[in-house]
């Protein structure tokens, strides 16, 4: 269910956030959302734009995987 899916990214952000070094993290992430319904993979995107401190949403921008599945949802 989308309610699991997304308590499940929910902490898997939590664990990237409280990370110093996390380039390998962000990557198994960014591959991870690829496989959400797209609704969900926005929303979470989303919130990593608004809700996440600054650094760790510059990682996911210089992430190619991250980029490459938002703009994959407009195709």
């Amino acid at each position: 269910s989308h309610s699991r899916l997304y308590l499940q990214a929910k902490n898997a952000i939590l664990y990237l956030q409280n990370l110093k070094e996390r380039k390998r993290e962000v990557d198994i992430f960014s591959k991870f959302i690829q496989l959400y319904p797209d609704d969900l993979k926005m929303g979470l995107m989303k919130e990593i734009k608004l809700n996440c401190d600054e650094n760790l949403y510059k990682e996911f921008l210089k992430n190619e995987i991250f980029i490459e599945g938002f703009f994959e949802m407009y195709q």
